[in-house]
């Protein structure tokens, strides 16, 4: 499996620091996983209060009674901003 057409969807418990849902995914991440993970929290007794989540597009509509922070991760281009900078400073 190509390493750009693999990943994992992942529930993590906040405080005991533990995974209690994930699921493998092929190609592309979808709302469905996302409502599919949910849904088997809730059928398994836990109770969400906030959501950490990437910056797929449609989640936060989705799931608008949860409080959601949306994590968007930095573009190559302010990654590579950001190290210039750093070495042209001189420590």
């Amino acid at each position: 499996m190509d390493a750009l057409n693999f990943g994992v969807v992942v529930f993590k418990d906040a405080i005991s620091k533990k995974f209690i849902w994930w699921h493998f995914i092929e190609r592309k991440e979808i709302l469905a996983v996302y409502k599919l993970g949910f849904g088997c929290c809730l059928n398994n007794g836990y109770i969400i209060k906030a959501v950490v989540a990437d910056g797929l597009k449609g989640l936060a509509k989705t799931f608008t009674p949860f409080q959601i922070s949306i994590y968007k991760e930095p573009s190559k281009q302010s990654l590579l901003k950001s190290q210039r900078v750093y070495q042209n400073k001189n420590y």
